[in-house]
């Protein structure tokens, strides 16, 4: 049995990198607020679009239903004069008989007035009922016909482009594929270390002890690689589309053994030189120190604080997708509850 002891203990500090980290994470929660507020307004601005485009085929409707009214309006009162024309047109021709009948000539030359005068009257009211017609009918028969044409330009102007819920879960599992294992946190440790090594009989004045500070880092990811269209829904209505990823997980445990700090060993008034680890207490000494690091990175104060990463890092990467796809919309993140946190790191 060794008479080497070993003790450690981890703690999380900061470091440049974790300082930019958290300064980013706050850039990605200002980003997105201001991404919801201009969201709110796309949408105000198609609702009014929207609004505006009902209001003028309203107004080009009405005024065409005037127009036909008009054109009704002018075709009867055209309709009735024509056929106070032909009245009084007759009215004449009866006359005319009349006055014919009761002449000197004889019947025959009477008849052939009457004949000639039948013609004429046949041929005005002919020529009176065409253009009756041709007024009825909108210019038809004349070649007077107007045809409403609506060019492609002018409906994609006055209409909304479509989407589907299809095309935003294409666009979010499409980029999630790049990102089979998303990196959302590195927290940066601080492993205080002991070695002591007991005298003879355990007295105090024959004890070594020795201070020994490394520094490690732990590594969390969010395997992006098990999306599919069931993490993905779109809700119309609200405009949002919601991503649910796994929850982080510790992926790596890494010591930085070049940054480790040896202090000065203190010895017990009889103790003399320095401490010598032999190689199966070198390997403890790391185990010791791996493990100190694992269990720190694993409490569940640094899982929640990996898992607010892993959402706005997720943000980060398929809000402009979607917006692409409509700028009205909204990507919220949570999680698949299907998921938890968990160690994977392992000792290399």
């Amino acid at each position: 049995m060794s008479d080497i002891k070993i003790d450690t203990s981890a703690k999380t500090v900061e470091n440049e990198s974790s300082k930019k980290q958290k300064a980013d994470l706050e850039k990605a929660k200002q980003a997105k607020e201001a991404a919801a507020a201009k969201a709110v307004e796309e949408s105000r601005k198609a609702a009014l679009a929207h609004a505006e485009a009902e209001l003028r085929k309203k107004e080009e409707e009405a005024a065409a239903a005037k127009e036909q009214a008009e054109k009704k309006a002018s075709s009867a009162s055209l309709a009735s004069g024509g056929a106070a024309l032909v009245g009084a047109l007759i009215d004449a021709a009866s006359d005319e008989i009349k006055s014919s009948g009761s002449s000197k000539k004889k019947k025959k030359s009477s008849g052939k007035s009457r004949f000639w005068l039948g013609a004429v009257i046949g041929l005005i009211a002919g020529a009176l009922l065409m253009l009756l017609i041709g007024r009825l009918s909108g210019g038809m028969i004349f070649g007077t016909n107007h045809t409403s044409v609506t060019t492609a330009d002018e409906v994609l102007q006055t209409g909304m482009l479509g989407y589907t819920a299809v095309d935003f879960q294409n666009a979010v599992l499409g980029e999630a594929s790049q990102h089979q294992e998303l990196i959302v946190m590195e927290q940066p440790l601080e492993i205080a270390t002991t070695i002591t090594k007991a005298g003879i009989g355990n007295l105090q004045i024959f004890s070594k002890v020795k201070t020994i500070t490394y520094y490690g880092t732990g590594v969390y990811t969010v395997d992006m690689s098990v999306l599919d269209k069931d993490h993905v829904t779109v809700d119309l209505e609200k405009k949002q589309v919601f991503v649910k990823i796994p929850h982080a997980c510790l992926q790596y445990v890494n010591p930085d053994l070049n940054k480790t700090e040896f202090e000065d060993t203190e010895k017990g008034l009889l103790a003399f030189g320095d401490i010598k680890l032999k190689t199966e207490d070198q390997n403890r000494l790391l185990q010791a120190v791996y493990k100190s690091m694992r269990e720190r990175l694993s409490e569940p104060d640094l899982f929640e604080t990996a898992d607010e990463y892993a959402k706005m890092s997720a943000w980060q990467i398929f809000q402009p997708l979607i917006t692409a796809v409509s700028p009205e919309f909204t990507v919220e993140v949570g999680f698949d509850e299907s998921t938890s946190n968990q160690v994977k790191a392992v000792q290399e």
